[in-house]
């Protein structure tokens, strides 16, 4: 569980030193839309 920025910048740092890490090249958020019926499906992010 991250509570505190320290635990987030370890979690960082744990993915980047993991083989095959790559460094992103952009960065987003988007909202999602999920489906009614099934909450599991993913119908649109904008």
């Amino acid at each position: 569980m991250i509570n505190t920025k320290e635990d987030f910048l370890l979690l960082i740092k744990q993915i980047e030193q993991k083989n095959g890490y790559r460094k992103p090249k952009a960065f987003g958020i988007a909202r999602l839309d999920r489906g009614q019926l099934n909450k599991n499906k993913i119908l649109q992010a904008s």
